[in-house]
């Protein structure tokens, strides 16, 4: 986790947690296409804003678990289970790659 002047910043990998004053960002990291001026380089796209980053956990897990390729209960639950280390990762204030 990365703290500024400008709030905090953690790096989930796919996802990108920022904060300003009111709120907690949910980014996604997105790499620009050839058609772009600047073919190739990464940035973020907003993905929604929390109020609570307890909310912004759940988010993520239906995120992940929506993305997810279970074709049963017993695979859904493996997937939520991969996710733990994430959660208590969010919770420590500390990066974790997906």
């Amino acid at each position: 986790m990365t703290a500024n002047k400008n709030g905090i910043k953690i790096d989930l990998g796919k996802y990108v947690i920022t904060s300003d004053e009111h709120n907690f960002i949910l980014s996604d990291k997105v790499v620009w296409g050839d058609n772009s001026k600047t073919p190739g380089q990464e940035r973020l796209r907003n993905h929604r804003y929390y109020v609570c980053l307890k909310h912004l956990c759940t988010a993520v897990l239906r995120l992940e678990l929506r993305r997810s390729d279970a074709e049963s209960i017993k695979e859904l639950i493996a997937a939520l289970t991969k996710l733990n280390p994430l959660i208590q990762a969010i919770s420590e204030g500390k990066d974790y790659e997906l």
